[in-house]
């Protein structure tokens, strides 16, 4: 799940400035990338105004698939004309900042649900290894634009079916307080 969406995030990254800048256009490319900072801040307070009442675990499988959802818009939009693709990919891209922003959160609480705390740190840096060969294979073929997207999007999609099988799974025995991870219950 992690080196999928954080893989997409920064293929993404990577991405946007040329999709955003066909032939003899030129955008405000610092005020997009501010209205890219203040959508995942939003994403990332939606977690907060709703940790009370939801548990946030079950948030992430609903997000992984808008975050998909958005990139395929841009996969499909790239197509366009200028004048209707710019702010197709502009709303799309936009929406996935606030998924990008819920994501940290919610994939926390995940994280403390399905690794076990004696092996967190190794754990954590063997999810990197996948990441960072998924970023830099993408980068460094030339691939047009929407294949990249499309990647992104398959990314995207594999990261929410081991969701889905995370979600399915039985509950792990043993563990103490790690079912309570994400709940609204408080303990006294």
């Amino acid at each position: 799940i992690v080196a999928c969406f954080e893989g997409a995030m920064f293929i993404f990254v990577f991405n946007w400035t040329p999709a955003m800048t066909p032939a003899g256009h030129t955008p405000p490319h610092g005020l997009v990338f501010a209205m890219f900072m203040m959508c995942a801040m939003c994403g990332s307070c939606a977690v907060t105004l709703v940790q009370e009442s939801v548990n946030i675990r079950k948030l992430a499988l609903p997000m992984l698939l808008l975050a998909a959802g958005c990139l395929a818009a841009c996969t499909t939009a790239l197509s366009l004309p200028t004048a209707t693709m710019l702010p197709v990919l502009l709303w799309a891209f936009n929406l996935f900042e606030c998924c990008v922003g819920f994501y940290f959160p919610v994939i926390s609480v995940v994280k403390s649900e399905v690794v076990p705390e004696e092996i967190r740190a190794l754990a954590y840096n063997i999810y990197r290894v996948p990441l960072n060969a998924l970023v830099v294979v993408v980068l460094l073929v030339d691939i047009p634009l929407r294949t990249s997207f499309f990647i992104t999007v398959a990314m995207l999609l594999l990261a929410s079916a081991c969701m889905l099988s995370l979600d399915l799974r039985p509950k792990a025995a043993g563990r103490k307080g790690v079912e309570d991870y994400g709940s609204t219950k408080q303990e006294a």
